[in-house]
């Protein structure tokens, strides 16, 4: 899976203009504030149909932009032929199109263009809670398994809407009985669409936990402590090797009524599942990486958590698709060693990779023959000692 071409128009702060990607590895230098990352978050975008840097629609959009629409489109070479996905935005409604054909249904658009990101930012999946690494390995299984997309929305759909009745309960001061009358069709949708996202999770762990250990030992070296990744079900019994029975979860959800009006939302699912990272610590205790793991080591998870997904995408994908790799501002997040060790990574991998950097790249020397270097300067490419 290779993107050869990125047309943008209104995008940031990036002129309009079409860019074409010749090599499997382009190195997009510049100053800061140039555009380096918002090429990036482009590409990122035909991927996912949202940005790594903001939720918010209107900050994509140029503000020098007359129309108020944007559009990003990119040509993406597959093993099956080429394809056209273009992202449009017009006055703050996102629309999706694949081959010119609109896409509705989030089921048909993930997994068309695969792209994993790396930030500054990503040491969030290490420091802080649950949620942020819930949505990682979520977007993971959904680029290969479309059903999961129609599960999630699913179990979302009912979580909203038996939220919303816990609120009008409390508003209109229903007796506990009624309520459980009310919520028994939605507890029924959580637990039917939970239980194939609690199952589908906990299979991804088990594979990806072997990828994880490997990818992280090349980045740190063998000698390293050992970092594990735990995935705690609300789904499954306590020993989390066998998922409950429809009953004992209808049971749970009865049960939980009287807290979930307390705190006015519901507490029991599996939007509630933990997923946690434990590393080993000298005194042979594991402990969360969010509390003992030094900020050089979360960055190597991170980092080693972006790799890993990388290797579990193409080892999943059956037609030998492999993801394109984005690595924004890497030279700050990491030491020399490990960078060495990333970039020896990188030339045994056969993806399509962007790297950005400032004006000093001379410690990507050992890849630039397998590379082209993209300049950007306020908001124009050019290919170096080329056309600029």
């Amino acid at each position: 899976m290779l993107i050869k071409q990125i047309t943008l128009y209104n995008f940031r702060g990036l002129e309009n203009q079409t860019i074409e990607f010749s090599k499997r590895i382009s190195i997009v230098c510049g100053k800061n504030g140039q555009g380096k990352t918002s090429l990036l978050e482009a590409i990122y975008l035909l991927s996912q149909a949202k940005s790594f840097r903001s939720s918010k629609l209107k900050e994509l959009l140029s503000w020098a932009a007359a129309d108020g629409v944007l559009e990003v489109s990119g040509l993406i070479e597959t093993i099956l032929g080429s394809k056209k996905i273009k992202y449009q935005l017009v006055k703050n409604k996102k629309k999706i199109l694949i081959n010119d054909k609109n896409i509705i249904n989030a089921n048909e658009f993930y997994g068309q263009f695969q792209a994993l990101e790396f930030t500054p930012n990503d040491t969030r999946l290490v420091s802080e809670g649950s949620l942020v690494r819930r949505q990682f390995i979520d977007r993971l299984i959904a680029m290969i398994d479309n059903s999961f997309v129609s599960e999630s929305l699913n179990y979302n759909l009912a979580l909203k809407n038996r939220n919303a009745l816990i609120l009008e309960s409390l508003k209109n001061k229903w007796k506990a009985g009624d309520l459980v009358k009310l919520t028994a069709i939605w507890d029924m949708a959580l637990i039917e669409n939970g239980l194939k996202i609690s199952q589908k999770r906990q299979n991804f762990i088990q594979q990806f936990q072997v990828l994880f250990a490997n990818v992280y030992s090349l980045l740190v070296g063998k000698t390293a402590e050992l970092v594990v990744i735990k995935y705690q079900g609300k789904f499954f019994n306590n020993s989390n090797s066998q998922l409950q029975s429809v009953a004992e979860l209808s049971k749970k959800y009865n049960e939980c009524l009287a807290q979930d009006q307390k705190y006015q939302t519901t507490i029991f699912g599996v939007h509630r599942d933990k997923l946690d990272i434990f590393i080993k610590c000298g005194n042979g205790d594991f402990q969360l990486t969010k509390v003992a793991a030094s900020q050089g080591q979360k960055k190597s998870i991170a980092l080693a958590l972006k790799i890993s997904a990388m290797h579990f995408l193409q080892e999943q994908n059956s037609d030998g698709e492999l993801p394109v790799l984005l690595l924004d501002d890497v030279e700050s997040e990491l030491d020399s060693i490990r960078k060495q060790a990333l970039y020896e990574i990188i030339l045994n991998t056969k993806n399509q990779i962007f790297i950005s950097t400032t004006e000093k790249y001379d410690w990507l020397n050992n890849i630039l023959a397998e590379a082209e270097v993209i300049r950007i300067e306020e908001g124009k490419s050019c290919l170096y000692n080329n056309d600029c």
